[in-house]
């Protein structure tokens, strides 16, 4: 069983100027706000899930950091057709997020980590496999996913054959990981607009 931890970003005051403190505080607040919703809609409405996920010990969410959850919060207002569309979330980790995704015809969670420590909701599919296994199953037939589909790569590390693949079987999909130094400089060649951000 493998353990689905996040990585969370520190931003060094030290290495931003005056100016740019501000904005953090800000960002920092409307995270907190977003992720204060969500653990009180999650003690609402699954709260035996909520206290047992977080008592399980297995990763580096709690209270005050429930994931990425910010990016899944606009997502889940901005992606067209929600009746008729799946998402799919490489990476899902925990899936805090799949709350959002209620009113969705369906949320499939893809991660290596224990499914039986996810958040799960009527309209929940996950899978415990790696994306490429995944991937080898969606393309062979073996996996169908009805009506429309939308993926979301959060925080995924990059892997250009992997992203490719699933560029090419979700041509709706929306990708979000930051930047550093260290990160590989090559990147496989980003779709055409038309293709990234085609929502039907």
């Amino acid at each position: 069983m493998e353990n689905c931890g996040f990585q969370q970003n520190q931003v060094s005051q030290d290495s931003q100027s005056y100016d740019q403190v501000p904005d953090i505080v800000d960002k920092d607040a409307r995270f907190s706000a977003v992720n204060g919703e969500l653990l009180e809609n999650l003690h609402r409405q699954v709260p035996d899930q909520l206290g047992r996920i977080l008592e399980a010990g297995l990763c580096d969410i709690d209270v005050d950091f429930l994931g990425f959850v910010d990016l899944y919060a606009g997502l889940a207002q901005i992606i067209p057709h929600p009746e008729e569309t799946t998402v799919v979330d490489f990476g899902c980790a925990y899936a805090p997020q799949a709350w959002y995704f209620q009113k969705f015809s369906g949320y499939v969670g893809i991660d290596v980590c224990d499914a039986t420590n996810r958040f799960v909701f009527a309209n929940t599919q996950h899978e415990q496999v790696h994306i490429s296994e995944y991937l080898n199953r969606l393309e062979s037939g073996d996996v169908l996913i009805p009506g429309r589909s939308f993926a979301i790569l959060s925080y995924l590390p990059t892997n250009s054959e992997i992203e490719m693949r699933i560029y090419s079987n979700f041509p709706n999909h929306f990708r979000y990981y930051p930047n550093s130094k260290g990160v590989n400089k090559e990147r496989p060649k980003t779709p055409e607009p038309s293709q990234m951000y085609s929502l039907y």
